[in-house]
Parts: C-alpha cells; structure tokens; sequence
C-alpha cells in the first residue's frame, strides 16, 4: 500500500481498507483473497470505514471536494470495486456495520439505518453513539457521553437495554455476542487494569469479564476472539 492503512473489513472474497491520513488523500483498498493483489479505488476519495455484507462492500465518506460530495456511505460492487450508489447521509458518518437487513452508520447526532436495495436512508434515530454492530437480532452500539454499550430496537430506534461498562474504546459484534474492551484505566484512580466483557446478545446480560493487558481492535473468527495488544516493553527485557 501507499500510506499507512486505517480500519479494515474483509468479506466477498476480499480484503477492504481505508489508505490515508486525511480526507483530502484516504482512498479505499481492495485486495484479492486469492490473489493478494491490491486495488486502489480512486472513486473512494475521502474514505472513512468500510463494512461488508447484504452482498455488497460500503464505506463511509467525506468531502464536498471529493467524489462522494459531502457525508455519505458508498454502496460498491465487491468484485470490482466499483461505485454502484452513493447515499447522502445528513450529518458526519463515523462508524457502519451490516446486518438485519440493513447498513447502519453512526453519525454526530444518531444512527442511520440505511435500505441497501433502494439505497436511501431510510431512518434515523437520535442518540449519541459511536461504534455499532448487529447481534441477536438488535443494533449494538457504545456510547462516550455516558460510557455506555446500548441495545437498540432496530425496527424503532428503541433503547432496549444499557450497560455501564467504562470507557468502551473496542467493540466487536458477532451472531450471539457482544464483545467490549474498557480503555480508561490510566484516568481512573483505582488503579485497576483494562477490562475485556463478553454480552449475551439475546439477554443482554454480562457472562463474562476478564482483565485485559491492553485494548486493541478485536475480530471474531469461528469460534475464536481475536484481540490486538500493545504492551509497553520494559528496560529489563530483550
């Protein structure tokens, strides 16, 4: 690649992932699964986060100079890379996922539910939240102002359910779970150490809470949860 590669998605055969450091540069990589070729895609000017599914890859884009002309989410063909629609989104997009039939797209002000048939927005609900993904047949999104993992209703926008559970920093949704890393044990005065919790997506309950030495993205695959660490290295060790 030709600059340092930002969020990543893999899915239709493909590997996915926003090049750049800004919206004026960050430009959409595709690279083949078998043939581990990497293709630029230059209609992606001003790419945010990508996502794959509903049969199609997405990314979210910025910039009334670029392409995409302002807030929106690119709809693309997976195999070529292709912009198949480009949806206007009303307020700044910051995270998407898929899932239930849908796009979703955290915004400044809320969460967009987008029709990737008709290729339109077809709701927004108000809340504050950032990163979103779909699990157990509702929405999940973390929130920073309160530190909060929400289940919503993705039918009505309906909070469901809340927890507190820190500084959610990564996220990752799959079938069944919720996973969440806490990133807040350097502010807190406790002294205690970063915190891995795993949510029952159906009942929204917490199963499972563990220490983590360090937050990073996560990914599930199979039946694995695979989470990226940095740990300081000490003086003392080679």
């Amino acid at each position: 690649l030709d600059g340092p590669p930002q969020p990543t998605a893999a899915g239709e055969g493909a590997a996915w992932t926003a090049v750049g450091t800004s919206d004026t540069e960050d430009l959409l990589w595709r690279i083949d699964a078998i043939t581990e070729k990497p293709q630029v895609l230059p209609n992606t000017r001003g790419a945010g986060w990508p996502a794959v599914g509903e049969g199609f890859a997405w990314v979210t884009c910025t910039g009334k100079d670029n392409p995409c002309s302002g807030p929106s989410v690119l709809k693309l063909d997976p195999r070529s890379g292709k912009t198949l629609a480009t949806i206007s989104l009303p307020e700044h997009p910051f995270a998407i996922a898929t899932g239930l039939g849908a796009v979703w797209v955290t915004m400044y002000e809320g969460l967009a539910k987008l029709d990737p048939v008709e290729e339109r927005v077809s709701a927004v609900f108000q809340g504050n939240y950032s990163q979103v993904g779909t699990a157990g047949g509702s929405v999940w999104t973390t929130s920073k102002d309160p530190d909060r993992v929400y289940r919503i209703d993705p039918t009505t926008g309906a909070v469901l359910n809340y927890l507190d559970l820190g500084s959610s920093c990564t996220f990752e949704a799959s079938r069944d779970v919720v996973w969440v890393a806490t990133c807040d044990a350097e502010i807190r005065s406790d002294g205690g150490e970063e915190t891995l919790a795993k949510i029952d997506a159906h009942t929204a309950e917490v199963v499972l809470q563990a220490p983590l030495a360090s937050y990073g993205q996560m990914r599930m695959a199979g039946e694995s949860l695979w989470v990226a660490s940095q740990v300081e290295r000490r003086s003392d060790v080679i």
